[in-house]
């Protein structure tokens, strides 16, 4: 059965490396990005040989590696497998986990993209993010956010969110105190280059 689950994978990366070829080069920082395991600079083949060489391990194992563990649930399974998979081909910022530290934010996100509690959830991932319900979710700080450049609607509800985070960037021109009222109601917000903001829109 194990080698039936590593060929699956093999396959699997066989299809995907492609990717790694047509990833947009970056610089890598001194920490490796999760899951690079190799440190290279890009989640590519190497990386998943090292982690199906890890595929069933469990913690308390003599082999378990918690590098692997990318989800943190003990065990090397398939949950791990799809995270990985996710960040496959994907070279410098864009596979660099985000930090959401609201705990209602996070799940709301987490919500949106399908993903599983507590999975990491990068930089690109954000970007895929268009639309952002979470009305009266009690969500306090929007840190992390910023990396939701494509998001165009956000509804909070009735609350009031604090944070230099509720201004998102997304390069919209002349967002104005009408714009705003007409488009997003009172405690709503939609991404927009910060040079752009009018005197009248609220602080």
């Amino acid at each position: 059965m194990r080698k039936q689950i590593l060929f699956i994978l093999s396959t699997f990366a066989l299809l995907m490396y492609p990717l790694s070829l047509s990833a947009q080069d970056s610089t890598a920082g001194d920490q490796a990005l999760p899951p690079d395991f190799d440190g290279n600079g890009t989640v590519d083949f190497a990386d998943f040989l090292a982690f199906a060489g890890q595929f069933g391990a469990r913690q308390g194992d003599e082999h378990y590696d918690a590098r692997y563990d990318l989800d943190g649930d003990g065990e090397i399974g398939f949950s791990d497998f799809l995270i990985f998979s996710s960040s496959f081909g994907k070279s410098g910022d864009e596979a660099v986990p985000v930090d959401i530290p609201d705990a209602k934010l996070r799940a709301v996100i987490e919500d949106s993209l399908g993903k599983a509690s507590g999975a990491p959830i990068t930089r690109a991932e954000m970007a895929t993010l268009t639309r952002l319900r979470a009305r009266n979710a009690n969500i306090r700080d929007l840190t992390g956010l910023e990396f939701a450049t494509r998001l165009t609607f956000m509804d909070f509800g009735d609350e009031i969110v604090l944070g230099y985070y509720a201004l998102i960037r997304f390069n919209q021109p002349d967002v104005s105190e009408s714009f705003w009222q007409q488009n997003l109601g009172p405690h709503a917000f939609i991404g927009f280059d910060q040079s752009d903001i009018s005197e009248s829109f609220p602080q």
